[in-house]
């Protein structure tokens, strides 16, 4: 479930999907727009097709939350029948049930870079752009399952 306009985030998720031998399929790509109710949308989406996923991950954790409510709805057991991943570590990730698997962002360093590029900007309009790629870190919660070696040789 990809939010809309996070293009550094569908890279990355290409990225790992490569690094897992597994192409990327556009129809397991749907837009959503950061709320949870576009992510029970997607996730609705996903569960009407022949061979629906096993696996969900929402660019942030409001639209993981949506998903897993979906997947309730449906019947599904998380992380039994799916796993699903969010982005982002809001509070109510932990909170949810079941917990909300999910990739940790430091907002504070975040906005620290982001001032600290402002202010460089302002102060040096002609200096060279600066890309910057802040860490994550993995923080895992009920919401998701290992692989089992069966579903990976397939």
């Amino acid at each position: 479930v990809r939010a809309a306009g996070l293009l550094a985030r569908c890279l990355g998720f290409h990225q790992a999907l490569r690094s897992a031998a597994l192409l990327p399929d556009a129809e397991l790509e749907l837009e959503g727009n950061w709320l949870p109710p576009s992510g029970y949308d997607a996730f609705r989406r996903f569960f009407a097709l022949d061979d629906p996923p096993t696996a969900v991950f929402a660019q942030n954790d409001q639209m993981g939350v949506g998903v897993l409510r979906a997947a309730r709805d449906a019947g599904l057991t998380v992380p039994d029948e799916l796993s699903v991943i969010g982005v982002d570590d809001i509070p109510l990730a932990a909170y949810f049930e079941p917990p909300l698997t999910t990739v940790r962002q430091d907002f504070a360093a975040i906005g620290r870079q982001a001032a600290r590029l402002l202010v460089r900007a302002v102060q040096e309009p002609e200096a060279a752009k600066e890309h910057l790629l802040l860490p994550g870190e993995m923080i895992i919660r009920s919401s998701t399952t290992a692989v089992l070696p069966e579903v990976q040789a397939q």
